[in-house]
């Protein structure tokens, strides 16, 4: 790329990876501007000070800094993942109101070994052990990118250490009650101890998973092309869907079910509510039954599933 099209927000938190992360693209070509977000789920000092280190950092470095606060601890639902969703969009305001088309975080190799273990445990499919993505897209005109995914979190401490910056950290991380914090505390350290290289080559791993996601996604699109839109609905006939493996169905659902009730629904379809559906669309049940899966309604007959 050019370097003007090279333009990034660093998403930085204060802590040792975006840190590393920040020190790192510090002289990168093109537009550079840190972003720091405030959130409150921790207290205000602490969080307050993390923000000051940040921007502090900033002005020895000689790059631009913004900051903003979102409340994500005033939302009802799990705030882990309302903290995610309003700092992701926090980000992506940051980085249209900068005018840049990137958004780089410090998600590293030790992040993605966590990610899978997690995921592996709740009985995730392919999909899930993908793990963390390297881009994803955080609006119409900025992308989210993460290049420390190969990167281990001792080499992100050594980077600061090495350039004689002491970052912040959050005790929160440390809370074994929430899974990740307990895979990180109890059992990577047997797994490292075991095998050192595990990180990277469970990032591997989560990079096949994702190639074999990938495919799984073309075939799903073309069972999507053989739809009939109905009214309101979608129509297949039965035995098409029948004669497709489980994998390319739930990726079929999650599909119809985005494109009717949009990202937030999608969230809802989790594995109980694929599986049922799938079962009874592959059954030698006849007559007409209605499931509602995860909000949207899936009629099926002898010869047709209608998805509305």
């Amino acid at each position: 790329m050019r370097d003007r099209e090279r333009g990034t927000l660093i998403a930085c938190s204060g802590g040792a990876d975006s840190s590393a992360l920040l020190l790192a693209l510090a002289t990168a070509p093109g537009p550079t501007v840190v972003a720091h977000v405030v959130h409150d789920l921790r207290p205000a000092g602490e969080a307050g000070a993390d923000r000051d280190a940040v921007r502090g950092l900033c002005a020895a470095l000689g790059l631009g800094f913004r900051t903003e606060s979102v409340s994500p601890g005033a939302q009802a639902g799990n705030a882990e993942g309302n903290a995610r969703r309003e700092r992701y969009a926090a980000l992506a305001r940051m980085a249209e109101a900068e005018g840049l088309a990137w958004v780089a975080t410090g998600h590293h190799a030790d992040d993605q070994l966590e990610t899978v273990l997690m995921r592996l445990v709740r009985g995730s499919g392919v999909r899930g052990l993908g793990g963390i993505r390297p881009t994803r897209s955080l609006s119409e005109s900025v992308t989210l990118v993460r290049p420390m995914l190969d990167v281990t979190h001792e080499e992100a401490c050594d980077l600061c250490a090495r350039c004689g910056w002491a970052w912040r950290e959050d005790a929160t991380n440390s809370d074994e009650s929430q899974l990740r914090a307990a895979i990180r505390a109890r059992v990577i350290p047997a797994l490292r101890a075991i095998e050192p290289a595990a990180a990277r080559l469970v990032s591997r791993s989560a990079g096949s998973a994702r190639a074999a996601q990938r495919a799984i996604a073309v075939a799903a699109a073309e069972v999507r092309s053989r739809g009939q839109e109905v009214g309101e609905g979608v129509r297949f006939e039965r035995a098409v869907l029948r004669s497709e493996p489980a994998g390319v169905l739930a990726e079929l659902i999650r599909g119809l079910h985005h494109e009717r009730l949009g990202g937030g629904g999608q969230d809802a379809l989790g594995h109980a509510a694929l599986t049922a559906c799938i079962r009874v669309l592959r059954d030698d049940i006849g007559g007409v039954r209605r499931l509602n899966t995860a909000g949207m309604w899936v009629a099926v007959t002898g010869e047709y599933v209608t998805f509305s």
